[in-house]
């Protein structure tokens, strides 16, 4: 936040699991970075999860979840979200 500057004071942080409009939700998806989160879209019964980068490897990821990758910096808490996704 501190490299942000004047913008600051007009942004407000959200945490995991804060709903930020009906139906858009933050998903704790933290281990490949510090903080990172996924969004989950709700509408009715269908959902669309984000994930962004928290799969660093659509194939590898899912055919081997307990390979490491080199930039997930809390290697074994970023398996975790990768095996939810």
């Amino acid at each position: 936040m501190r490299r942000l500057g004047g913008l600051r004071e007009r942004l407000e942080t959200v945490k995991p699991g804060a709903e930020i409009v009906p139906g858009v939700t933050l998903v704790d998806t933290g281990g490949h970075t510090p903080g990172h989160v996924s969004v989950l879209i709700t509408s009715g019964t269908q959902k669309l999860l984000i994930g962004g980068d928290v799969l660093t490897n659509p194939i590898v990821s899912f055919a081997k979840p307990d390979w490491r990758w080199g930039p997930d910096v809390e290697a074994d808490r970023a398996r975790r979200p990768q095996a939810h996704a």
